[in-house]
């Protein structure tokens, strides 16, 4: 007999389902879920819809617990960012639109010095976690050397539950590629970075893995000056690292008024648009880009007068767009 209990950010328990495996673990499934609470906020329509990774949106479960407050369930789909757009009376509420990362359960992860270093003659080692994979799987490796050392082999030793000790000794000076798979699935390797700023001062890098296959890196220059920010892939830098970036002092900041329906939401093969005024901004021009996860759309810019532009673009598939819009001399 199990008990499981498992807690949210504010200490209450979250109900859950539990499972008996074939191997003898057990399976805890919850459906995430958040609350709204209207105390004071006087009868209105609350609305809330949530938009996926990928630009879906999404269904969603509303259940209300009492006069004042309704639950909010949510089963995601796949990995990534995900946001919840709420209103209230037709009005946005505070911090909306809410967002929140959504994680691969159960995920694989390697770690250890034996990824990125070892020594010739040396057992190099490092570790594998496959814990929470359903169903369970003993990791498989393999490591290839530089020319002449087609296969290295590798010792896979249990060490707990799950959870195994790789260990192998190079033979040559060289590369070495080491790949590893778990329930037929690559382990990637972690993105980390580290930037340097003016005088030797260090600034903080944030890298956020919101899909597979991107990650988005944040930072905040302290001071003005040239700054190098350095990134690494499982501790290797990447092609295009270090890059010499200069950030400039603050001149009080430049005021740009975007108006029109082409900022948030269009319409697959039909010309949307809006405006861009500059007439605050003082002398300069637009710089504008439109991404998508998986292609950039051309924006057109059609000076008005007094620094105000039209910007047109035509989307040609559906899904999730960043706009950015950039004031230059």
């Amino acid at each position: 007999m199990f008990d499981v209990i498992i807690t949210g950010p504010g200490s209450s328990a979250v109900p859950v389902r539990c499972y008996q495996q074939k191997d003898g673990n057990l399976l805890a499934e919850f459906m995430p879920s958040m609350i709204v609470l209207r105390k004071g906020a006087g009868f209105a329509e609350l609305d809330v819809t949530v938009r996926s990774p990928v630009g879906q949106d999404l269904p969603l479960a509303m259940k209300t617990i009492n006069q004042d407050t309704d639950l909010i369930e949510l089963c995601p789909p796949l990995p990534g960012k995900y946001a919840f757009n709420i209103t209230y009376g037709g009005q946005k509420i505070t911090d909306s639109p809410v967002t929140f990362n959504v994680i691969e359960g159960g995920a694989a992860r390697a770690w250890g010095a034996g990824l990125s270093r070892a020594l010739v003659g040396a057992v190099a080692h490092f570790n594998v976690s496959c814990v929470g994979l359903c169903p369970p799987d003993r990791p498989m490796v393999q490591i290839s050397g530089p020319p002449g050392v087609p296969h290295v082999n590798a010792s896979i030793v249990p060490k707990k539950q799950d959870q195994y000790e790789v260990s192998y000794t190079p033979v040559r000076v060289g590369m070495y590629d080491v790949t590893i798979t778990c329930s037929g699935k690559h382990i990637s390797g972690e993105i980390t970075g580290e930037c340097s700023g003016p005088q030797g001062s260090t600034v903080p890098v944030n890298i956020q893995q919101d899909m597979p296959e991107s990650a988005q890196v944040i930072l905040t220059p302290k001071a003005p000056g040239p700054h190098t920010l350095s990134l690494f892939y499982a501790g290797f830098p990447l092609t295009f690292s270090p890059i010499n970036a200069l950030a400039e002092a603050s001149n009080g900041g430049v005021r740009l008024i975007l108006t029109g329906k082409g900022l948030a939401s269009a319409i697959c093969n039909q010309v949307a648009e809006f405006n861009i005024d500059g007439s605050q901004a003082g002398p300069g021009i637009p710089e504008v880009t439109l991404t998508g996860m998986k292609n950039e759309i051309k924006v057109n810019l059609q000076h008005i007068g007094d620094n105000v532009y039209k910007a047109t673009y035509t989307p040609v598939s559906a899904g999730a767009y960043l706009l950015n819009v950039m004031w230059s001399d």
